[in-house]
């Protein structure tokens, strides 16, 4: 499984800044795991299966596998996309640069 990402990060921020506050009140939860996450030098291990754990838990309550939503892929998927390098590093750039923009 892999994310490219396509979009700059002020227009993935523009995005997501018009979400409804509920999906904002759970980004603000994952955050702080996905922080860490990234800090941390290795891809696997607690945090990283705590992070997995409250993305799916995110996508779950955002309506995956409801409706015309494709489902949630398994904890196994999850973990070889969070453990994938490239990805790793895109996910590492896109919180340098939110981080760094003047509107956050």
């Amino acid at each position: 499984m892999r994310l490219r990402l396509t979009e700059s990060s002020i227009g993935i921020a523009t995005t997501v800044n018009a979400f409804s506050r509920v999906y904002h009140d759970d980004y603000f939860r994952v955050r702080p795991i996905a922080r860490k996450w990234i800090a941390e030098e290795s891809r696997a291990g607690a945090t990283s299966n705590e992070l997995i754990r409250q993305v799916r838990r995110v996508l779950l309550s955002w309506g995956a596998g409801k409706r015309e939503a494709p489902r949630l892929s398994s904890e196994e998927d999850f973990a070889e996309a969070f453990h994938h390098i490239p990805l790793r590093r895109n996910l590492i750039r896109l919180s340098r640069d939110i981080q760094c923009s003047p509107r956050f």
